[in-house]
């Protein structure tokens, strides 16, 4: 074999690699776009059931001043309202991590908590 020969042969095998490392990450740049459409849809989404939920919250103050109260308490139920989206994902976190720890004491599977990101 001459070197000529072997450089050609050496082109073929680094053309197909370079192939098949294109085709494995062209799959991959397709799934992060399609990902990334799917998270950026998601994220719009978020947006107007948040407004939307500050529509419904001031609905619910007007019927709350409507109430019979004292303004101590009208007070207190529209901070509830308004905050609810703030602390309602916290306080689902820890009442799952309770039912996991509840079901690992009772069917003695080892407990072991994952780190919150």
């Amino acid at each position: 074999m001459n070197s000529d020969e072997l450089i050609n042969k050496q082109n073929e095998k680094i053309i197909k690699d370079i192939k098949r490392i294109d085709e494995k990450y062209s799959t991959d740049n397709q799934k992060i776009y399609y990902e990334k459409k799917k998270i950026e849809y998601l994220d719009k989404l978020n947006w107007y059931l948040f407004f939307l939920f500050y529509i419904f919250a001031f609905v619910v103050c007007f019927f709350i001043f409507k109430t019979e109260y004292k303004l101590a308490w009208k007070i207190f139920f529209i901070l509830l309202v308004f905050i609810y989206p703030f602390v309602i994902s916290t306080i689902t976190y820890y009442v799952y991590e309770l039912f996991i720890y509840i079901y690992a004491i009772i069917f003695g599977i080892s407990y072991t908590k994952e780190k919150r990101i």
